[in-house]
């Protein structure tokens, strides 16, 4: 890792930039005291932490690299607020995880990274900057709860109404116009928040979800 071949580096400046993403183990950086991260397009690092300078982002790393490390025993995966926007495929015992909460961080797409996590029966990704839901969801069979509330949604993908084992539906706090037709699928579904979004209508698909119990539009 670049803590053991870099021992004794103490300056390190990647200004100015295409770089969107870095390594995990330069949290393992011990003696670093000047880490510049400018002008880069970074998807990782909220731009405030680096503002902030070098002990909050090499502090930032370390806690992403021991939080992704340390999910060997868990079933719940919890990564907020680190700005964090993928997950290493190198995660071992990736089918006992069954919930991941994501919330108030910086991401703009869910990783593709995330198919790998199989078993998963909630998803929170809450407080981000998600402009899109990608189409590769449905491939959480088990999903019961969807959390992508306070993004920047514009619309729900059809692939929604998809993940048929849904039950709560958190969409509130984006910029939705439409309710897609697919959603008539969604006959389990029992919480639906579509509220503080840009609704013109109502869809009709609404009657179809049979077992919804609280709707917020």
């Amino acid at each position: 890792t670049l803590g053991i071949s870099l021992p004794r580096l103490t300056d390190l400046d990647i200004a100015y930039n295409q770089m969107t993403r870095l390594p995990l183990e330069m949290a393992n950086l011990s003696n670093i005291q000047r880490f510049e991260l400018r002008g880069n397009p970074w998807e990782t690092i909220p731009e405030e932490l680096i503002e902030a300078g070098t002990v909050g982002i090499v502090r930032f790393l370390k806690n992403l690299r021991d939080s992704i490390h340390g999910v060997l025993d868990l079933i719940r995966m919890t990564l907020t607020s680190y700005g964090l926007t993928y997950v290493r495929r190198g995660v071992p015992d990736v089918d006992v995880i069954h919930t991941i909460s994501m919330d108030v961080n910086s991401i703009h797409v869910i990783p593709k990274a995330f198919t790998i996590f199989t078993n998963v029966t909630a998803l929170s990704i809450a407080r981000n900057q998600l402009i899109c839901i990608p189409k590769w969801l449905p491939i959480y069979e088990k999903l019961e709860t969807l959390s992508v509330s306070q993004n920047r949604l514009k619309h729900i993908d059809s692939c929604v109404g998809e993940c048929l084992e849904l039950k709560q539906l958190f969409c509130d706090g984006n910029l939705i116009a439409h309710i897609p037709n697919s959603f008539a699928d969604l006959t389990k579904l029992t919480m639906l928040r579509l509220d503080a979004n840009k609704l013109c209508v109502v869809n009709p698909v609404v009657g179809f979800m049979i077992s919804l119990r609280k709707l917020w539009l």
